[in-house]
């Protein structure tokens, strides 16, 4: 049976809530255990994760199984890859490298039905699953735009005044090697300058401000700042670190 079509995450957030999540590029299991624990959404990350297009789909599956909110982020904003995202249901999508107004603009066209943009039209996997999909995602999808170089910093004003533009995410570790810093390199009062100009721009703009931190304390810190929405490191991490915790408490043995 066809199901209400409500982006609860975009709801969350349009009345003023924040919302952390994690990354998931371990594969399927893996966010379903994410959604089990708590996290308000979890990023199916087809950028740098170990998933195919068919794990993509069924992460979403999984998520929706285990009662959780699917994020998806494509490896590129090609319009093809934007669109059978969509057409598979995902309510929010996270788009990688947007560096100017032009790129951001053609990303609407490629995620919204007209007459915001030109996305394709056709009966899908949403359309089966939802009620009145084709008129209701408009209104229902969350788009944010990934800033991860200088360019884009520079073009913050224009990317965030794009009409179909949720929100801009910060990627800092891009932006850190953007700006030419090496990684584990102390990060300049410039680097933080320039996140403080992204969130500030974007939340002028009506938008929402999102970023990533590897830490509580850091997500924290962020959301004490203004941030929307954290992004709290990744399944890989979360594991590792456990991992070696574990390994850590038996070295009496």
């Amino acid at each position: 049976m066809a199901m209400e079509l409500v982006n609860t995450l975009r709801a969350g957030l349009k009345s003023g809530r924040t919302a952390v999540g994690t990354v998931g590029v371990l594969g399927v299991e893996s966010i379903e255990l994410s959604c089990a624990a708590g996290f308000d959404f979890v990023l199916v990350d087809w950028q740098h994760g170990n998933f195919n297009r068919d794990q993509v789909r069924e992460a979403l599956r999984a998520a929706d199984a285990a009662g959780g909110h699917a994020m998806v982020r494509p490896p590129s904003h090609d319009g093809y890859l934007i669109q059978w995202l969509a057409d598979m249901g995902y309510l929010s999508l996270l788009v990688p490298m947007v560096n100017s107004a032009d790129q951001a603009a053609a990303i609407v066209d490629a995620s919204y039905y007209p007459p915001l943009g030109q996305r394709s039209q056709a009966s899908c996997r949403a359309s089966g699953r939802f009620m009145d999909y084709r008129m209701a995602i408009n209104d229902q999808l969350l788009l944010l735009m990934m800033v991860e170089t200088v360019e884009a910093v520079e073009n913050i004003d224009a990317i965030a005044a794009v009409n179909g533009v949720g929100g801009c995410f910060l990627g800092g570790t891009d932006l850190a090697s953007s700006m030419g810093l090496k990684p584990g390199e102390a990060k300049p009062a410039s680097f933080e300058h320039a996140i403080e100009k992204v969130r500030r721009t974007t939340k002028d703009a009506g938008k929402i401000a999102a970023i990533a931190a590897a830490t509580p304390e850091e997500a924290t810190h962020r959301f004490e700042e203004g941030f929307d929405v954290v992004t709290l490191t990744t399944d890989l991490r979360m594991l590792s670190n456990s991992l070696k915790h574990a390994r850590a408490a038996m070295e009496s043995r």
